[in-house]
């Protein structure tokens, strides 16, 4: 399960109230929405790319790092 801290940690910040949280870097945005049914959106440019469910963390690692993000992942 992804948590709200980790997401914080990686550089994503809250939009709204709704569990959503965002990063953004040139025209590509990421939304990670927390809830009962965890998943992230890709948006390039505006546009809905990719959506992907998620277990936990490390899938949105994963997803960010092919797309070009960069960030230090918090050590434990």
């Amino acid at each position: 399960m992804t948590s709200r801290d980790d997401l914080l940690k990686r550089g994503f910040t809250p939009k709204g109230f709704g569990g959503e949280y965002i990063i953004s870097q040139g025209y590509t945005t990421i939304i990670v929405i927390l809830g009962r049914h965890e998943h992230l959106e890709i948006y390039d440019d505006g546009r809905l790319t990719e959506a992907h469910p998620i277990d936990h963390v490390g899938h949105v690692d994963e997803v960010c790092y092919s797309h070009g993000f960069r960030y230090e992942i918090p050590k434990i």
